[in-house]
């Protein structure tokens, strides 16, 4: 290619490349797959799998490692009524288990492919740090690779480990032999054997999730870059819109969602990287340790981090009692005067379009400021630290504060939005016609 080509391409929409496009191709299945998780999740019945009286005939791994086994499992007319009887309650179920957990093994061999075949050049004029340097690469890469770890994460939660385990065994005795007999089967069963996570994660061995992550292989340079980027990029530009230094974390709080996944890729940072840990913590944690990193899905950092010594010392530094009820005292005063101000805006006749024109940086640094408070508000009392769960806990009375102040937020927005939209899109033709009419009244 020429340098004018190539030029041409650098200037081009990233998403309009092959690079682009492959990228996109694969975030769309993945969260396609992530909802079918939550769907089977949703509607499979963990306690018919798990019911005490049917596990004679629903054993689970083990069953795989004595040779013979799987045969004898429905010996008897005892056990083949049992048997029957599991079949009709758990055969959809175990096939739709299957299904899903062999989607997301899908999406990590592609992944893992489509970064080797970027690494290879197989994108012409586009590398590893050239898609990370991007704009709109520098979100999708690390989004990818994230995405990949919110599927175990929650897979392991909603799906635990005897459950897929017994399920996939069920499948298994159902399908060999017959022409729906999948090929990746033990692929399937290698991945997804049970990871020994415990109902309170507090308990857990040293090890989980890294463990659990470390069975799906993607390039570690790739992972370095990712989570280099992601510690310090602004990857969704979040500093325009949250210019204010204590408002940085929710600013930053999608972004800090996608490095606390990608860490487990990358355990040695965790563990023994210092001043990488002191960086991410002063950065992402320094006021809030509970994170989202997925819909409906948090993690406390001060349970899941424990087990790793850098980023235990890093957070422990940041959040201490004392600090986190500061926090709280300053959110619930600032919450107070926004509110008090909410309710001025949805006055009648106040939000009108002079008003809402001439105030615009004001009601967006209204709504900005009531939206962090309410956030943190909701999520850091979430926690399962003893000691922080103390500090945090609020009244019956704060929390009604807190819900009315959320849905006056709401109604503002909207009001706002409702304003500003037609505002924004007349606004060429506002402009031609106030031109005609100054020109009409030079005339005059």
């Amino acid at each position: 290619l020429s340098f004018a080509a190539i030029a041409a391409m650098t200037f081009n929409d990233f998403n309009d490349t092959d690079a682009g496009r492959a990228l996109l191709r694969l975030l769309s299945r993945g969260h396609a797959v992530v909802a079918e998780l939550q769907r089977t999740a949703e509607a499979v019945d963990a306690s018919a799998l798990n019911e005490p009286r049917l596990r004679s005939v629903l054993p689970d791994f083990v069953v795989f490692r004595t040779e013979g086994a799987i045969d004898r499992v429905a010996n008897g007319p005892e056990k083949m009524e049992l048997d029957e009887e599991s079949r009709e309650l758990n055969l959809d179920s175990s096939a739709r288990i299957f299904r899903v957990l062999a989607a997301i093994k899908k999406y990590a061999i592609d992944l893992a492919r489509l970064i080797d075949d970027i690494d290879a050049g197989a994108f012409v004029g586009y590398s590893l740090e050239g898609i990370l340097r991007d704009g709109q690469g520098a979100c999708l890469l690390p989004e990818a690779v994230a995405l990949l770890g919110t599927m175990l994460l929650v897979s392991d939660q909603r799906l635990p480990g005897q459950t897929r385990e017994r399920a996939l065994v069920l499948f298994y005795r159902c399908t060999v032999g017959t022409s729906n007999e999948p090929e990746d089967f033990a692929d399937v069963c290698r991945l997804f054997k049970s990871t020994g996570r415990p109902e309170d994660l507090a308990t857990r061995k040293p090890g989980y999730p890294e463990s659990y992550f470390s069975r799906f292989l993607l390039q570690k340079e790739a992972i370095r870059l990712v989570i280099g980027k992601l510690q310090t990029g602004d990857i969704y530009e979040a500093s325009r819109h949250y210019p204010l230094p204590e408002h940085r974390s929710h600013g930053l709080s999608a972004q800090a969602g996608l490095l606390y996944v990608c860490l487990f890729f990358e355990v040695k940072t965790l563990e023994s990287d210092f001043m990488a840990m002191r960086e991410i913590v002063d950065r992402y944690f320094g006021d809030s340790w509970v994170v989202a990193y997925a819909l409906g899905y948090t993690a406390d950092l001060m349970q899941m981090w424990a087990t790793y010594p850098a980023a235990k010392q890093a957070i422990g530094n940041a959040i201490t009692g004392s600090t986190v009820r500061q926090l709280q005292e300053r959110h619930q005063e600032r919450l107070a005067d926004a509110q008090a101000k909410l309710k001025e805006c949805l006055l009648e006749g106040v939000l009108t379009e002079d008003y809402v024109s001439s105030k615009t940086p004001q009601l967006l640094s209204l709504l900005r400021e009531a939206n962090t408070s309410i956030r943190w508000l909701l999520l850091q009392p979430t926690t399962n630290d003893p000691k922080l769960e103390a500090v945090c806990k609020i009244s019956a009375r704060m929390r009604e504060e807190v819900l009315g102040a959320l849905v006056d937020t709401a109604l503002l927005e909207d009001k706002v939005k409702g304003i500003l939209i037609p505002l924004v899109s007349n606004r060429q033709a506002n402009w031609l016609r106030l031109q005609e009419e100054a020109a009409q009244a030079m005339d005059d």
